[in-house]
């Protein structure tokens, strides 16, 4: 499964989750000057967890540039039916790695800007393509929405049910 964080926008709570994720997870975080730093427990959480972490840094700020990143970065994901063979600085593992073919490609974008729900849409209307990413606020999230059926979805489904409080 594929996270493409919009560190910009979602922050350390774009994150929540990350303690989820596993061997077979990819999280590319989209980042620029004005975020460069995050707290020591989301980076050690996905270092761990994740089988590849690759950080890309924003070249030059610009209206509307992170979503264009990431937009190009779907596309790039799609095209291959796994992760860009290029492009942006690897923190953890091989951003060459990942989904050996598109049959289980599973992509979702950690963002709360509704911009992204364009590309969705367009990726909704081509059945040929190998995935339709989802808009999602966390990785917690983000595993709900796409792999609710594993393991680890439904223990976070039972965490994240509500009991009374009395």
């Amino acid at each position: 499964m594929f996270f493409l964080v919009d560190y910009e926008n979602v922050g350390g709570s774009g994150l929540q989750g990350a303690e989820y994720l596993g061997r077979e997870d990819t999280v590319v975080l989209f980042y620029s000057g004005s975020c460069e730093v995050m707290q020591y427990r989301y980076m050690q959480a996905v270092k761990e967890n994740a089988g590849e972490l690759v950080c890309v840094r924003l070249k030059k700020k610009r209206k509307n540039a992170m979503d264009m990143y990431i937009t190009v970065y779907v596309g790039r994901l799609m095209e291959r039916g796994r992760t860009p063979e290029e492009g942006g600085e690897v923190c953890q593992g091989d951003p060459a790695s990942g989904a050996p073919d598109g049959t289980d490609l599973r992509i979702a974008i950690l963002s709360h800007d509704r911009g992204y729900e364009s590309a969705i849409e367009y990726c909704e209307g081509y059945g040929t393509l190998p995935a339709t990413p989802c808009l999602c606020g966390s990785i917690e999230d983000a595993i709900l929405r796409l792999d609710a059926a594993s393991e680890r979805g439904q223990k976070i489904a039972e965490l994240r049910r509500r009991v009374p409080i009395g």
